[in-house]
């Protein structure tokens, strides 16, 4: 219902998608996460939730570059040990 009331926040859609990626539904997890970065391209739960879909679909570039920029934005340790 949040989602349809209004403008989804950032962080409305960061947090949708950590649900999504804990059901396992990566690809849709992947697209909040894209939407919250247009919105908010310093988005580090965005950047790191996407970084952690590509790791699960093994695209290991995109999931390298994702954790990255989010640990440079703010750094997690437990982002930094995968």
């Amino acid at each position: 219902e949040a989602i349809l009331a209004a403008d989804p926040s950032p962080l409305l859609l960061a947090n949708r998608a950590h649900c999504l990626f804990q059901l396992k539904n990566y690809p849709a997890a992947i697209r909040d996460c894209d939407a919250a970065l247009e919105k908010n391209p310093d988005s580090a739960k965005s950047l790191r939730i996407r970084g952690e879909c590509y790791l699960k679909t093994g695209d290991y570039r995109l999931a390298r570059e994702d954790l990255s920029a989010s640990q440079a934005i703010d750094f997690d340790e437990e982002a930094a040990a995968m």
